[in-house]
């Protein structure tokens, strides 16, 4: 997909102004939402679970491994995440932690087309994560926009969330947009805090996304444990090799 061409031949079906610019633009294929006017989700209309962006696949890594009955999602966005695992494992129970009211009202109306079954749970990730007890959640994804926080406050949101996070639980970090002495040093900072876990993270080629995975145990990927169709299993194992330690 040539992104620059399709959002060049887009107009605009919403737009609001408030704490920050939420823009939603549509092409005849794709539909997008921005933030701000970047690009933060991108929609196959003829196809709303297909994954549209290359982090995405480097994400939904640990569905080499596992079949989730539970998925807790910090961040929304246009939910390519939730519908994909949705169209794959439709009886999964997932939980969306999402501060922003709009940016639900805007996936329902327009990144929602076959009304996937979601927990939405609007509030700020640490007010939320506050109220907690413990997490039950088979797969945690971190993907909050960030919009130049400063990025050891996500860590110590990663490190309260680590801290309620049942063993066998996997989570999945989205770190965007970092300098080089910025992700050494979240790295560097995660691999401190991961205790009884293993850590792996995977550079996404041309973007400026690196994703980590933290767990407890990763066997060799099997067609049996995993929750990805046959086709999709190799391309997914094929990705897991370019993981670093």
């Amino acid at each position: 997909m040539k992104l620059d061409r399709h959002i060049q031949a887009s107009k605009i079906i919403y737009l609001i102004k408030e704490q920050e610019e939420i823009t939603i633009k549509e092409s005849y294929h794709y539909r997008f939402l921005c933030f701000s006017d970047v690009v933060q989700s991108i929609m196959l209309k003829r196809k709303p679970a297909r994954l549209t962006l290359p982090h995405q696949y480097f994400i939904t890594l640990p569905l080499l491994f596992i079949q989730p009955e539970k998925i807790i999602e910090f961040g929304l966005g246009g939910g390519n995440l939730l519908k994909f695992t949705n169209q794959l494992l439709p009886q999964c129970q997932l939980t969306s932690v999402e501060s922003s009211l709009q940016v639900i009202q805007c996936f329902q109306q327009y990144f929602n087309p076959e009304q996937i079954n979601c927990s939405f749970q609007c509030q700020d990730a640490s007010a939320w994560l506050s109220q907690q007890n413990g997490l039950d959640t088979d797969w945690l994804i971190f993907d909050i926009y960030q919009n130049n926080q400063n990025e050891m406050i996500s860590l110590q949101l990663i490190h309260q969330l680590l801290q309620q996070l049942p063993l066998h639980a996997w989570l999945s970090i989205n770190l965007v947009d970092l300098s080089e002495t910025q992700l050494n040093k979240a790295l560097s900072y995660l691999g401190k805090i991961t205790s009884r876990r293993q850590m792996r993270y995977f550079i996404v080629p041309q973007y400026r996304n690196v994703i980590v995975h933290i767990y407890s145990q990763a066997h060799r990927p099997s067609r049996e444990l995993s929750s990805l169709r046959p086709h999709q299993f190799t391309r997914w194992q094929q990705l897991w090799q370019y993981g670093k330690a």
